[in-house]
């Protein structure tokens, strides 16, 4: 139940509402206020493309971002994705092998605040 993120990975205590996706929770007791978690989703057309999504996966940041390189990519998730093993680092490079995928990030309340600016 704890990787099917219905109970808190820390406290154990059942979490109500169903996960978007699988993996390990925090209720809202265990969860720092100032961290959030957001999805970046990638894409290659004529250049990397990376859109923002609220945790609930339906909710879009309005800041996009453009690359010529997938290592601009792979610096933001180095420097804010918080990878747990292995296989997140290998699904992060078959991402960018096929031309598209995403990652799970946890940003700091400064970093979440410029991503929800409009420029």
């Amino acid at each position: 139940m704890r990787l099917a993120g219905k109970i808190c990975a820390r406290c154990r205590n059942f979490i109500p509402d169903d996960p978007p996706t699988p993996g390990e929770r925090l209720c809202a007791k265990c969860r720092s206020p100032e961290i959030h978690r957001i999805y970046m989703y990638y894409m290659y057309r004529t250049d990397w493309m990376c859109q923002f999504l609220e945790e609930d996966l339906k909710t879009p940041l309005p800041r996009r971002f453009h690359f010529q390189s997938p290592e601009k990519i792979r610096a933001i998730v180095e420097k804010v994705g918080n990878f747990a093993d292995l296989q997140d680092r290998q699904a992060l490079d078959y991402g960018l092998e096929t031309g598209r995928g995403g990652v799970w990030l946890q940003l700091t309340e400064e970093q979440y605040k410029h991503l929800k600016t409009v420029r």
